[in-house]
C-alpha cells in the first residue's frame, strides 16, 4: 500500500435499530450466562468459555451484565464475580449503579496508596513503604503486613487489625461482586483467587504490555549464582559445591555466547536474529534454566511486619532495585521466542546503542526488552465487553475467545467531517490551529444558544489532544468558555454529556512508528508469525506511509483521503486501536444511539480519519472553522463598513481593503438546518 494505491473503502459495521441491538446485547449476555453456569456445574471441566461482546458504547453493556449478575446471585449467592474496569473512578460509578439499579452491594478494590472512600487517608498507613517494596518486586503482604520468621514466629503490622486495605481483601473472599481496575489482571492476589466469573469492561491489553531497559554492559558481565541458590534435600556439601560451580560455569558460558551474538550483529550493523542465538547453541530450555539461576541472585530486604517503622525505612533506603529482575526477563523473552520457531529478528529484545542513560545522563548501550503478561483468572468463564475490541489483539491473551459484534443506528445526530486535514499533534501545537478549534466550539455554542438555554447539561463538548486542552487551560481560555472540554484517553465510560447539544472532536492521536512497533513487539513477542518493522527514509526518519481511503457521506458526497498506516498488519491494528478507537470513544460520549427527536446533537469532526460511522456530509477545514467575519460576530458586533471593522478589530484586519477582499472571497459555511428547527446557518 502507498499513496498511489487504489482507494480503499473503510468497513462500516452493519447497524440495526436501537431496540433490536439492545435485545441482541441482552441475548448475548444471557447466552453466556447459561454457558458459564453449565461450565461451573461440571466442576470446571474442560475449557472455560470466553466471549467478547463488541457492542456500541452507550448501548447498555454494563446494565445487561449487572442484570445477569443479579440473576445469577439470586440462584447462587455464594458466586464470586470480578468486574474489571479501566479506572477507579469508573469502578466507583459502576458500584453506585449496581446498588441503585440492581440492589447489588459491590466492593471496590483499591490500591494501598489510593484514598479511602470519603477520606484523604490512604488505604495503607505505610503506603509509601509498601509502594517502594512493590517496585522491587517484594511481596508486601508477607513482609510489611504479616510476616513469619524461620522459627515460625508471626508478626503483624501495628495497623493490621484496623487496616482498610486488609479488610477489603478479607471482604473480597466472600460471594458477590468485586470491582477492580484493569491493573489487577496481572497481579497475583490470594483474595481474588477462585473467582467464578470474570468480566472485563473496555480495552485492557495495554496494562498487560511492558517494556524495560537493561544495561547491556551489565548483562554481559560474567557472574555466578546468588545467595539463594540452595542445597537440595539429602545433598552433601561437596555435591552442593560441585553443583554451584557447574551452575556458575553455565551462566558464564551463556553470557559469553550472548555477547558473541550481539557483537557479531553489531559488526554487521543489524539486530541479532533468533537464528543467531540458535547457532550459538541457545535453546528455550536452557534460557528457562538461566532465568532460574538469575532468580538466585535476588535478595529481599530484611523487613518484617513487626519491625519499627524507622528501621523499615532505613533498610529500604539501603536496598536498591535489583538488576537481576531485568536479567530474568531477558532470558524468559528469549526462551519464548526460541519456542516460536521464528528465525528472524527478535521481537522482544532490541539492542540500542548510545542511548542516553536516564540515571547518569550519559550515552550507554541497552537491551530494550518488550513483553506482555498473560492475564490471571484464565481458568474461569470470562466475558469481555468492549466497543472497540480487536479480535486479533484479544486473541493474543484469550486465544479461544468468540466475538459477537453488535452495532446500533445513530439517530437524531448530524455529523459534519472535514476531509482536508488530519489535525495532527504537530499542527495543533501552533496557536492558529488551536484558535481554529477553540473558535469552532465557541461558534457551536453561539449557534445553538437557543437550544442550550440555561441548561448546563446541554453545553457543547470539545474533545482534543491533552496538550491542546491544557494550553487553553493555562491561557485562561476555559474560565468562561460556554462549553465543556475533555481529552482523548480520559473519556471512556463517562456519561455526563448525553444531553449535550453538540460536540467538536478535533485532531487525533497517532503514535510514532517506533511506538507502534514497541506495542506490537510487546503483544506478539512470542508469536510464530514474524512482525514487519519499518526502515528509516533517506533522511533517517521513520514515517508512516499513507494509503488512499475512499468514503461517502449521506449527502451523496464522496471523498478520497490519504490515511497513515503501518505496513505490518498487526502493528496497523494497534494503530487503529489508538487512533480510530479513541475518536469513536469521544463521539460516543454524546450517546448518539439514544438521541430522541427532542434531544438532537450536532457533531463536528475536525480530522479526516475515516471512521466506522457514515457522516451526513463533508466539508473542508476552512468551511467549518469560523473565519474573521464570524469572529466579529462572536465578539458581539459586526460593523457595517469595512473601515469601521478594521478600526474596531485591528487584531483581525490590517486594513479596510483586507476586510473587503475577505468578504468577496467568503464562501457560505455549509451547515444545513439543525435538527429541532434551529438554523445551522449563521448568516
Amino acid at each position: 500500500m502507498n499513496t498511489n494505491s487504489a482507494p480503499i473503502a473503510p468497513a462500516l459495521p452493519p447497524r440495526m435499530p436501537r431496540m433490536e441491538a439492545t435485545t441482541s446485547l441482552h441475548k448475548a449476555v444471557l447466552t453466556f450466562g447459561q454457558v458459564a453456569t453449565d461450565f461451573l456445574a461440571t466442576d470446571r471441566e474442560g475449557q472455560p468459555p470466553v466471549r467478547v461482546i463488541k457492542a456500541e458504547a452507550g448501548l447498555g453493556k454494563s446494565t445487561a451484565v449487572l442484570a445477569e449478575i443479579r440473576k445469577q446471585l439470586r440462584d447462587n449467592p455464594a458466586l464470586r464475580f470480578l468486574y474489571m474496569v479501566p479506572s477507579l473512578d469508573l469502578a466507583d460509578e459502576l458500584a453506585t449503579k449496581a446498588l441503585a439499579d440492581f440492589g447489588i452491594e459491590a466492593r471496590v478494590m483499591r490500591g494501598r496508596s489510593q484514598r479511602q472512600p470519603n477520606s484523604t487517608a490512604t488505604m495503607c498507613a505505610k503506603s509509601d513503604i509498601a509502594e517502594a517494596l512493590a517496585t522491587q518486586n517484594v511481596s508486601v503482604t508477607t513482609t510489611l503486613c504479616r510476616s513469619e520468621d524461620d522459627q515460625g514466629n508471626v508478626s503483624e503490622c501495628p495497623f493490621y487489625a484496623t487496616c482498610p486495605y486488609i479488610a477489603q481483601l478479607q471482604a473480597a473472599k466472600a460471594g458477590g461482586l468485586v470491582i477492580a481496575s484493569h491493573q489487577y489482571l496481572s497481579v497475583r492476589m490470594e483474595a481474588l483467587k477462585d473467582v467464578d466469573w470474570l468480566i472485563i469492561d473496555e480495552s485492557f491489553w495495554q496494562v498487560l504490555c511492558a517494556q524495560k531497559l537493561v544495561d547491556l554492559g551489565r548483562f554481559t558481565t560474567y557472574r555466578g549464582v546468588g545467595d539463594s541458590f540452595r542445597g537440595r534435600k539429602g545433598e552433601s556439601r561437596p555435591e552442593f559445591d560441585q553443583r554451584t560451580a557447574a551452575a556458575t560455569e553455565k551462566m558464564i558460558d551463556a553470557v559469553a555466547r550472548f555477547a558473541n551474538v550481539v557483537d557479531d550483529a553489531a559488526r554487521a550493523d543489524r539486530q541479532p536474529t533468533l537464528a543467531d542465538f540458535a547457532a550459538e547453541g541457545f535453546t528455550a530450555e536452557e534460557c528457562d534454566d538461566l532465568a532460574t539461576l538469575e532468580y538466585s541472585r535476588i535478595t529481599t530486604p530484611e523487613i518484617t511486619a513487626g519491625m519499627d517503622e524507622d528501621m523499615q525505612r532505613s533498610l529500604l533506603e539501603k536496598a536498591h532495585v535489583q538488576e537481576a529482575y531485568g536479567f530474568v526477563r531477558i532470558w524468559k523473552i528469549l526462551a519464548a521466542e526460541l519456542r516460536s520457531g521464528r528465525q528472524g529478528e527478535s521481537h522482544g529484545l532490541v539492542i540500542e546503542w548510545g542511548v542516553l542513560d536516564p540515571k547518569t545522563n550519559k550515552p550507554a548501550n541497552f537491551i530494550h526488552a518488550h513483553w506482555s503478561r498473560d492475564p490471571r483468572f484464565k481458568e474461569v468463564p470470562t466475558l469481555i465487553i468492549d466497543a472497540d475490541a480487536d479480535p486479533e489483539i484479544i486473541g493474543r491473551f484469550y486465544p479461544t475467545a468468540e466475538t459477537v459484534q453488535i452495532a446500533a443506528e445513530w439517530q437524531n445526530v448530524e455529523i459534519v467531517q472535514v476531509t482536508d486535514k488530519t489535525g495532527s499533534a504537530q499542527s495543533l501545537k501552533g496557536e492558529r490551529r488551536r484558535d481554529d478549534v477553540y473558535n469552532t466550539a465557541l461558534d457551536m455554542a453561539d449557534r445553538l444558544a437557543s437550544v442550550i438555554g440555561n441548561d448546563p447539561a446541554r453545553r457543547p463538548l470539545l474533545v482534543s489532544q491533552k496538550a491542546v486542552i491544557q494550553a487553553y487551560s493555562e491561557a485562561g481560555d476555559l474560565d468562561r468558555a460556554p462549553f465543556d472540554t475533555a481529552w482523548f484517553g480520559n473519556t471512556r465510560g463517562k456519561d455526563q454529556w448525553k444531553q449535550t447539544a453538540g460536540i467538536v472532536v478535533a485532531g487525533r492521536i497517532e503514535p510514532s512508528p517506533q511506538a507502534l512497533e514497541a506495542m506490537a513487539r510487546s503483544i506478539w513477542f512470542g508469536s510464530e508469525e514474524a512482525l514487519t518493522f519499518m526502515e528509516p527514509n533517506a533522511e533517517g526518519r521513520f514515517m508512516l506511509p499513507k494509503c488512499q481511503h475512499w468514503t461517502t457521506a449521506k449527502s451523496g458526497q464522496s471523498a478520497t483521503v490519504a490515511v497513515s498506516y503501518h505496513p505490518d498488519r498487526r502493528a496497523d491494528r494497534v494503530l487503529r486501536q489508538v487512533r480510530e478507537a479513541e475518536l469513536m470513544q469521544a463521539l460516543a460520549r454524546v450517546r448518539p444511539i439514544h438521541r430522541g427527536a427532542d434531544n438532537p446533537c450536532q457533531i463536528i469532526v475536525l480530522t479526516n480519519v475515516p471512521l466506522p460511522i457514515e457522516a451526513d456530509r463533508f466539508a473542508t477545514w476552512n468551511e467549518v472553522v469560523p473565519d474573521r467575519h464570524d469572529l466579529m460576530r462572536l465578539a458581539g458586533f459586526i460593523p457595517e463598513k469595512s473601515n469601521d471593522a478594521a478600526d474596531v478589530f485591528p487584531s483581525l484586519w490590517t486594513s479596510a481593503t483586507a476586510v473587503r477582499i475577505a468578504a468577496s472571497r467568503r464562501a457560505e459555511r455549509a451547515f444545513p438546518a439543525f435538527a429541532g428547527g434551529v438554523s445551522g446557518s449563521i448568516y
